[in-house]
């Protein structure tokens, strides 16, 4: 067991904590949306009310590269989620690895075999949408009757709307893709971040007088192109311009690269969250460094 903050992160079903009362809230939870805070919201107002304790359980890695490996990205990373949990007042993630064998079980014996014989679960929270089981079988109404069954309550939380529509991962998604960075912060409620430890890079960026970071997430990236945005380095905050992309100057791979303005200082190996508030302009491949030079100045200087 993880102790991350005021969280409990709990990898093991063994773990005394598990016999405890809990109200758990259930979901894929990529992107930790508004609609996503709604349901871990609701956990910890149950949780409190029923003198249980609010508990989300999640399969990482997310189970769409086991159901679906070719599709998008999924949104946020395992510290980004876990950190989005812990702002919602849950107090356990129990964090499962998902495998061939759970895709295969019948909603009945996800709930019955697989949740209950681990977890004293007295309370489930899930979205309106939440299904379960083998090619998701398993839905609300389902649900409900294993609850009546099993002795265990069921609270279903309704869609939260953003600009007219219902707020989705599918969607927010999508928005990301296009470089709408607005509308999908709108829908998760914060900015799309990126958190994940600073790689050695070539150095290119110091020998050209503006130095970089480079960060290769293990999740997908939004859009190619440069981003205004923020850098968090612990609980200091620098404005940043960041690059998403293969830098088709010279041909790397795709990551993350960005420029914190008026910071100095090696980063290597230290953890550090991306804010990517803006986009501004997609990748460009330059004639010359001169011509690079010129552009990223003109870029960091949008993002001050």
């Amino acid at each position: 067991m993880d102790n991350l903050g005021h969280i409990k992160v709990v990898r093991n079903f063994d773990d005394r904590i598990l016999k405890k009362g809990m109200a758990v809230a259930f979901g894929s939870f990529d992107g930790v949306h508004t609609g996503h805070q709604k349901v871990l919201n609701r956990a910890h107002e149950i949780a409190k009310k029923e003198a249980l304790i609010p508990a989300v359980f999640v399969f990482w890695p997310h189970p769409r590269f086991i159901l679906k490996p070719t599709l998008p990205f999924i949104i946020s990373g395992f510290r980004d989620q876990i950190e989005s949990f812990k702002k919602s007042g849950i107090e356990v993630g129990i964090i499962n690895r998902f495998n061939e064998v759970i895709r295969d079980m019948d909603y009945n014996s996800f709930i019955k075999e697989y949740i209950l014989k681990n977890i004293n679960m007295k309370y489930a929270i899930v979205g309106y949408d939440y299904t379960f089981g083998k090619n998701a079988q398993g839905d609300i109404e389902k649900l409900k009757i294993l609850g009546k069954l099993y002795g265990f309550k069921v609270a279903v939380v309704p869609p939260v709307m953003v600009d007219g529509e219902i707020v989705s991962s599918s969607k927010i998604r999508r928005y990301l893709m296009s470089g709408n960075m607005e509308k999908a912060g709108r829908m998760l409620g914060r900015h799309y971040s990126v958190t994940s430890r600073v790689k050695k890079g070539n150095r290119r960026g110091s020998k050209i007088g503006i130095p970089t970071i480079n960060l290769y997430p293990k999740i997908g990236l939004p859009a190619d192109g440069v981003y205004c945005g923020n850098a968090s380095i612990k609980d200091k905050v620098y404005k940043a311009a960041i690059n998403i992309g293969t830098n088709p100057t010279f041909g790397d791979s795709r990551h993350i690269e960005a420029h914190l303005i008026n910071f100095s200082g090696d980063l290597e190996s230290k953890v550090v969250k991306l804010e990517l508030i803006r986009y501004i302009r997609g990748e460009i491949r330059f004639n010359n460094t001169n011509e690079l030079i010129t552009r990223i100045k003109k870029d960091i200087k949008e993002c001050r």
